[in-house]
């Protein structure tokens, strides 16, 4: 298992439904994100579930999309590169 709604809403302190369809755009994107980025069929390698710091850089990752600042945006936000790193296959 990965993401889902409650919980990306429950980590946004989120608790009313008027930004469910912008917020699974970006859950769905970010997840999209993660996996693309570490180079990984997601589902595939962790049968038994994402490893807790993937899901919390997919949590992350939608907070930032949601409340960060367009103009400080950079890219990947460091947390969630640093995050990943391990998980990244490089080969």
């Amino acid at each position: 298992m990965s993401v889902d709604l409650a919980d990306v809403k429950s980590f946004c302190q989120i608790d009313f439904t008027d930004r469910d369809v912008e917020i699974q755009g970006h859950l769905s994107t970010a997840l999209t994100f993660v996996a693309d980025y570490l180079r990984r069929d997601m589902d595939a390698d962790y049968p038994d579930g994402w490893p807790d710091p993937c899901k919390q850089s997919v949590r992350l990752l939608v907070w930032h999309w949601l409340f960060g600042k367009a103009e400080a945006d950079v890219g990947m936000p460091p947390t969630v590169k640093s995050l990943l790193a391990q998980y990244r296959d490089l080969s």
